[in-house]
């Protein structure tokens, strides 16, 4: 079995690859029948993965195999004609001549044992690149989107009852007014709330209050309204704080940036042509599904720029995604030199 799991919701992607674990791997030989790697690494070999999922399961039905990021390194290559998967024996192959890494990876997933449970995590990857409609053939793809509005609120009363944790339902919308859709921090923050509340105890709105942090107060707001303002000193400042609290694996790191700079400027080009139009926050708040609160910050958020500046940001990061995506760039860099570049205009 083969799947493929992508998006910006990595914390419910992480969580779906424990569950997967857990059901497909008896505890007492968990350890002996899971393989992971990282294809983002300089020291990633093809070999390695096909030999670990082409070893037969030890005390165990099945093995799990796990690789990140690796149609985004095989991605890079070519993206000409690639080999077709086919059928033989009502089991889907590809061509059996593989002279490129891409190929003999694509012909590897053809050829997958029954006994290995293969899970490739994308960070980066998109529907629209060649590797990802071959392998999309050959896999099972789910899709982690962020979650908004209602939704949002919903899953936090759900993790919140799954950890054992009392929560009175205006705390469960302060919670998502000052986290956001970002399920990592919401997870500490709830356990830091429970904390403080007690064993048995519920947490409350006014507790949110007094402990949470807004979101007008992450990093990722004071970055994106720095480049608003020009302020380098402030944008460099809050990369480096992130880069200092995360721990992450460095190109994960870079893109979770990057994807997080991405979608809040798309919300304030999406906003901001509202803003034009002169449309209240609520309207605003109703039209993109978010909360009135979130309205009116990323509202606040877009007037630090103007109209041309906003375009300018928007296209810049697009023309560094497909760059990124095929290889051309290296995104940690070009981060820098972007804050760079926008703050000195």
């Amino acid at each position: 079995m083969i799947y493929l799991f992508y998006g910006e919701d990595t914390f419910s992607l992480r969580k779906q690859i424990d569950k997967l674990r857990e059901e497909t791997l008896p505890l007492e030989a968990r350890d002996f029948n899971f393989a992971r790697f990282d294809a983002s690494n300089s020291s990633f070999n093809l070999d390695d993965l096909i030999n670990a999922a082409e070893s037969y399961p030890f005390l165990s039905e099945k093995r799990l195999v796990l690789v990140n990021d690796v149609l985004a390194k095989f991605g890079k290559s070519s993206d000409s004609e690639s080999p077709k998967p086919t059928s033989r024996g009502g089991k889907k192959t590809v061509q059996p001549t593989a002279t490129t890494p891409k190929e003999r990876f694509l012909n590897f997933l053809g050829n997958m044992p029954e006994t290995t449970v293969l899970v490739m995590a994308e960070s980066k990857t998109g529907k629209s690149d060649a590797i990802f409609k071959a392998v999309e053939k050959l896999a099972k793809v789910i899709e982690f989107k962020p979650l908004e509005g209602m939704s949002l609120e919903k899953w936090i009363s759900d993790h919140a009852k799954e950890n054992k944790i009392k929560i009175h339902p205006a705390a469960v919308t302060l919670v998502a007014q000052y986290m956001g859709n970002d399920l990592w921090r919401i997870d500490n923050e709830l356990q830091k709330l429970a904390a403080y509340a007690g064993e048995n105890q519920t947490v409350t709105a006014e507790m949110v209050e007094k402990l949470s942090v807004s979101v007008t107060d992450t990093p990722i707001y004071k970055l994106t309204e720095a480049l608003g303002q020009k302020n380098l000193n402030v944008a460099l400042t809050q990369l480096n704080r992130m880069r200092s609290e995360t721990t992450l694996a460095r190109p994960s790191f870079t893109r979770y940036v990057f994807s997080s700079i991405c979608k809040q400027v798309f919300e304030l080009v999406q906003v901001r042509e509202l803003d034009v139009q002169r449309r209240s926050p609520a309207e605003i708040a109703t039209q993109f599904k978010i909360h009135p609160y979130r309205a009116e910050i990323i509202l606040k958020l877009s007037r630090n720029f103007t109209p041309n500046r906003l375009d300018d940001l928007y296209n810049r990061l697009t023309e560094l995604d497909y760059a990124d995506k095929k290889g051309r760039a290296d995104l940690s860099t070009q981060l820098d030199l972007l804050l760079c570049e926008f703050c000195a205009r």
